[in-house]
């Protein structure tokens, strides 16, 4: 799941199989889910996992046409419950639904508090970081180090910490570097 901010309203967007859903265009689509509305996308890119947000925010407002004839979709093994035949069969179905979709919800919920939770750590994580970069960077200039030679440092202590913790992507290491840089100088020269 990813999280992107697109015209000012925040969405979650995740990939999710659709082969039981009916009516589904597709075996898999992408779920764009704001406070106010819910998009389905058939036709995206396989690696949007890796588009930029400025990039996935564009397929929010694409018009799609129908998938080509040559795609084969699944028949949906769901059971299609027959037409109620009392009012009392619909009052009962209907809170039968009502049910399942606050249990879908608050399992929902669930979720986005974990994910504001983790968030919020990385967000911590992020700012004692930058005060352990900030340190270093005074730590050297007070032990007259020259700028250059302290970047060099920064740098090389930067990827090798990289190295020892969970595999980020190559992009994310060099943003974590680039962040950690600005931080040294900014750090450095106002010492």
């Amino acid at each position: 799941m990813r999280l992107i901010t697109h015209d000012g309203i925040q969405w979650h967007v995740a990939e999710i199989d659709t082969r039981a859903t009916p009516g589904s265009k597709g075996p898999r689509c992408l779920v764009f889910d704001s406070d106010a509305v819910v998009r389905r996308i058939w036709q995206y890119p396989e690696n949007w996992r890796e588009l930029s947000d400025a990039a996935l925010a564009s397929l929010i407002d694409r018009v799609e046409t129908a998938p080509p004839a040559t795609e084969s979709i699944p028949p949906a093994r769901v059971n299609i419950p027959r037409p109620c035949a009392t009012g009392q069969e619909c009052v009962q179905r209907t809170r039968a639904l009502l049910a399942e979709v606050a249990v879908l919800r608050s399992a929902n919920h669930a979720l986005r508090s974990d994910r504001e939770m983790r968030l919020a750590e990385c967000h911590r994580q992020r700012a004692a970081m930058r005060t352990a970069i900030e340190d270093y960077a005074l730590a050297l200039r007070t032990s007259g180090v020259p700028p250059e030679r302290a970047l060099v440092l920064l740098k090389s202590a930067m990827r090798e910490g990289m190295d020892d913790t969970v595999d980020p992507d190559e992009q994310e290491r060099d943003e974590i570097v680039r962040d950690g840089v600005a931080w040294a100088i900014e750090a450095y020269y106002a010492a």
